[in-house]
């Protein structure tokens, strides 16, 4: 999530954090930050306190692929193509295995709720 986003919604992760609480941040720029999501990740499957296909597990897999393939020296708009690239090839993998009519539905919702 933006930096920007993070502390105007109401449910990120910073603002459900305690006072006092710890907490870490990583930085899109940060060449470990993607493997270090990903380890997070596993870990909260491995001790089942999420499924693989939970949102909060999705959502960080995906911002692991944007940091990874987001050049680090680009233009906010080339960094905006290169994460519509990304989502076309999602798109095409879901269609390929669950069906276009269920993906387009899936993604007809998901941008309902995102408007």
């Amino acid at each position: 999530m933006k930096k920007r986003d993070e502390r105007r919604i109401k449910d990120s992760c910073w603002n459900r954090a305690h006072e006092g609480e710890l907490v870490f941040v990583l930085l899109g720029r940060d060449v470990a930050a993607p493997a270090a999501i990903r380890a997070w990740a596993a870990a909260r499957v491995r001790h089942g306190k999420n499924f693989a296909i939970d949102p909060q597990i999705t959502e960080a897999l995906d911002v692991a692929r944007l940091m990874e393939n987001a050049p680090k020296d680009a233009s906010l708009e080339d960094q905006l193509a290169a994460a519509e690239r990304l989502c076309q090839i999602y798109f095409k993998i879901a269609v390929e295995a669950r069906g276009e009519d269920q993906v387009r539905a899936l993604r007809d919702a998901a941008i309902s709720v995102a408007e």
